[in-house]
């Protein structure tokens, strides 16, 4: 009985880990220095560069919403509004 318990727990944790691996969002860089957030709550971005897992993205003078744009399963605007908040400038 005690092997069944030891299995099944085990194979319990590397399902687990398969899972976070899998779920895991790709690494993403963002400067918040280089957005704002405006009153229609789109972000606006100065010239910039944005690394989403492999993925390069360059913003030029662009207003970022929701659902603009979706890289490696990551939508932009959601990543800026975790990284750099929601505060109006």
């Amino acid at each position: 009985m005690r092997s069944v318990v030891f299995g099944t727990v085990l194979a319990l944790s590397a399902a687990s880990g398969v899972v976070a691996q899998i779920c895991a969002p790709p690494q993403t860089t963002i400067d918040c220095t280089n957005f704002r957030k405006l009153s229609n709550g789109n972000w606006y971005s100065a010239a910039t560069t944005l690394l989403i897992g492999p993925n390069r993205l360059i913003l030029l003078n662009q207003q970022v919403g929701p659902h603009w744009f979706n890289r490696s399963g990551v939508d932009v605007y959601e990543a800026i509004e975790r990284k750099c908040g929601g505060v109006l400038t």
